[in-house]
C-alpha cells in the first residue's frame, strides 16, 4: 500500500511541478480557499500563537495576519512541487544572497562556517539555493520522515543541487566530516528541542520557550564562525538571503550567548515580516515552570 500510495503521490506531482509559477500560484489560491475556509486546517493554533507573540494587536489585525500566513504557507507548499524540476537558472532569479561575500571570504580562507535559520520564508528554497549558488559543498541536518519512500523523495528534493543530507540521529557524521573540507552547515534551530539537555529557556516573541542548543555545542566544539540566515520574502515567489554574524569565535562566547544571539535574530525577523514564519505548529507547547527553569 505504501508503495501504491508513493507512486500516485510521484505520478500526481512530476507533471504539476512542470506548470508554470503563474499556474501553480492559481492552484495555490485554489488551496487557501479550500485550507482557510473549508478544512480551516489548525485555526485555532494559529490564532493562539499570534495573539501570544503579538499581544498588542487587536482580533481584527490578528485575524488579517492569520489569512496572510495562509496564503504565504500554501504558496510554499505550491513552490516545494516546484523542486521536483526547477532549473538552475529559475532558481537563481527567485532567491537571492544580498551578500554571498561574506561566505566567499571565509571559503578564501579555507574556513568553514554554521549557518542558522528558521522557518521563515520557504527555507526549503534557501536549502536549495544555497546548496546551488554558494559554489561550495553545503551539509544540513534533517529530520526524516517515517515513510521510508517519501523520505527518500525529500532527499532527492532537497539534495538535488548537491547538498549533503544528515539525520538528527548522526550527528557524530557531521562532527566527523567537519574540518574536512570547506563547508557550510546548516541548522533549523526553531524546533522543540527533544530534552532538557538540549534546550535553553529564554523569552522568545513573549513567551516562555525552550531553545535548540544543539548549534550552540557544535559551534563550541568546533569554533566556527555562526551566521544567521535573515531571509524575507520580495514578492510573491521571490526571497532574499542576508548572513547576519552571529560570532566570528565562538570560544569567546559565554555560555548560551550564541543560542541567544541567533534566537533573538530569528525574533527580529518575525517581526519584520511575521505572515512568513511557520504558525501552525504548537510552538509554545512546553511549560517553563514544569521545566523549572
Amino acid at each position: 500500500m505504501d508503495r501504491l500510495s508513493y507512486w500516485l503521490v510521484i505520478g500526481f506531482l512530476y507533471p504539476l511541478s512542470r506548470l508554470p509559477f503563474g499556474a501553480l500560484y492559481l492552484l495555490s489560491d485554489f488551496a487557501y480557499y479550500i485550507i482557510y475556509y473549508i478544512v480551516r486546517y489548525r485555526r485555532k493554533v494559529v490564532v493562539q500563537n499570534l495573539t501570544k507573540a503579538f499581544p498588542e494587536k487587536t482580533e481584527q489585525e490578528i485575524i488579517a495576519l492569520s489569512k496572510k500566513f495562509y496564503q504565504s504557507f500554501c504558496d510554499v507548499i505550491i513552490e516545494n512541487v516546484k523542486f521536483l524540476t526547477i532549473s538552475a537558472y529559475e532558481l537563481e532569479q527567485r532567491f537571492r544572497f544580498t551578500n554571498k561575500e561574506v561566505v566567499d571570504e571565509l571559503f578564501e580562507k579555507r574556513q568553514s562556517a554554521i549557518t542558522t535559520l528558521g522557518h521563515m520564508g520557504n527555507w526549503e528554497m534557501a536549502g536549495l539555493a544555497a546548496s546551488h549558488g554558494v559554489g561550495h559543498q553545503s551539509l544540513a541536518i534533517y529530520k526524516p520522515l517515517k515513510n521510508k519512500r517519501f523520505d527518500k523523495l525529500a532527499r532527492q528534493m532537497r539534495a538535488r543541487f548537491g547538498m549533503e543530507l544528515v539525520p538528527q540521529n548522526r550527528m557524530r557524521q557531521l562532527l566527523t566530516n567537519l574540518g574536512q573540507d570547506t563547508c557550510l552547515y546548516h541548522f533549523i534551530t526553531d524546533q522543540t528541542p527533544g530534552g532538557k539537555a538540549n534546550s535553553h529557556w529564554m523569552t522568545f516573541m513573549n513567551q516562555e520557550a525552550p531553545i535548540y542548543l544543539g548549534t550552540e555545542k557544535v559551534a563550541k566544539m568546533t569554533n566556527l564562525p555562526v551566521l544567521y540566515c535573515h531571509i524575507l520574502r520580495e514578492k510573491r515567489g521571490y526571497y532574499t538571503l542576508e548572513l547576519i554574524e552571529v560570532t566570528d569565535d565562538p570560544s569567546t562566547c559565554a555560555p548560551n550567548e550564541i543560542t541567544e544571539k541567533h534566537t533573538r535574530l530569528l525574533e527580529a525577523n518575525i517581526r519584520e515580516q511575521p505572515e512568513s514564519w511557520l504558525w501552525s505548529h504548537k510552538r509554545w507547547k512546553h511549560s517553563a515552570k514544569r521545566h523549572k527553569i
